[in-house]
């Protein structure tokens, strides 16, 4: 299976070492965004800039 990958425009700053680090405070320049569908399973891997995902509102 091969992944596609988009490069981010810019990188955002690391962190420096001794700066704290907590969870929902720093996050990658990348994601994994994988469809899934029923028959097919998980396809179409693609590594891509950190972005929103969209959400049904019938997600549960």
């Amino acid at each position: 299976m091969e992944i596609k990958f988009t490069k981010a425009a810019s990188l955002k700053a690391k962190p420096q070492p001794g700066d704290k680090l907590g969870f929902g405070h720093i996050f990658t320049d990348y994601m994994l965004v994988m469809p899934y569908d029923e028959g097919q399973g998980w396809h179409d891997p693609e590594i891509k800039p950190y972005g929103e995902i969209g959400l049904s509102p019938a997600a549960m």
